[in-house]
C-alpha cells in the first residue's frame, strides 16, 4: 500500500490545483479580468488533473462549450485511460509470470 502512496498525494494535488484553477478561471471571465490561458488548463489536465475538470466543468460550469478545448481534453482523457488500461494489462501480465 505504501508503494502507492506517493503517486496517490500527486494525483490529490494535481487535481486539486487542476479544479482550482478551472474555478478561479471562471472567476477571472465573470469579472473580466485577465484569464489563465487555456494551454495551462490543459498542461494540467495532462499532467493528471482530468477528474478534476470534468468535475469543474460540471460544478463550476467552464468550458462546456470552447472548442477546440474541448474536443482536446476528451482526446487527453482517452489516451491517459488507454494508457492505464495498457499499464495495468502489462503489469497483470508481468505478475502472471
Amino acid at each position: 500500500m505504501a508503494d502507492f502512496a506517493l503517486p496517490a498525494a500527486y494525483l490529490c494535488a494535481v487535481n486539486a490545483l487542476c479544479f482550482a484553477a478551472f474555478a478561479y478561471d471562471k472567476h477571472l471571465a465573470r469579472v473580466g479580468k485577465w484569464r489563465i490561458s487555456e494551454r495551462t488548463l490543459l498542461v494540467l489536465v495532462l499532467a493528471g488533473g482530468t477528474p478534476a475538470a470534468y468535475a469543474a466543468r460540471h460544478f463550476v460550469r467552464h468550458k462546456t462549450r470552447k472548442q477546440p478545448f474541448v474536443a482536446l481534453l476528451h482526446v487527453i482523457a482517452l489516451l491517459q485511460v488507454t494508457l492505464v488500461i495498457v499499464a495495468v494489462t502489462w503489469l497483470d501480465s508481468l505478475v502472471a509470470r
